[in-house]
């Protein structure tokens, strides 16, 4: 595969993972907001970090810096805004083939592993 290919074939594989088991997807992430946590994936070309972190400490953060305007905003935002609190990595993975050799269904299978661990 190449880089492009790669590329779309990780988007294609997250989305599908997404609908199965309840995460929103945005550009290099996957979240969801479950029982007041707020859990993160980054997807980088070798690797896939989970993160998590109270709802509330945005929301505290963002009351701090008097831009409560964000608590309405998109909940990917917590991901990937630059006013929000870093969350606490809770484990990373390897993607397969980082040298993008490896077919679709490798790559699919990898992402499905992670999304049914969580």
């Amino acid at each position: 595969m190449t880089a492009k290919e790669y590329k779309k074939a990780l988007v294609a594989a997250r989305r599908e993972a997404n609908h199965q088991y309840g995460f929103h997807q945005s550009t290099f992430i996957n979240y969801m907001e479950k029982a007041g946590y707020f859990f993160c994936i980054y997807f980088f070309p070798e690797k896939a970090v989970l993160t998590v972190k109270p709802i509330y400490v945005d929301d505290l953060w963002w009351e701090i810096w008097h831009t409560p305007k964000n608590t309405k905003q998109s909940l990917s935002l917590r991901g990937r805004g630059v006013y929000s609190v870093p969350a606490q990595t809770l484990t990373s993975y390897t993607l397969p083939d980082s040298n993008r050799s490896g077919s679709f269904e490798d790559l699919c299978a990898k992402i499905d592993s992670i999304f049914s661990n969580l």
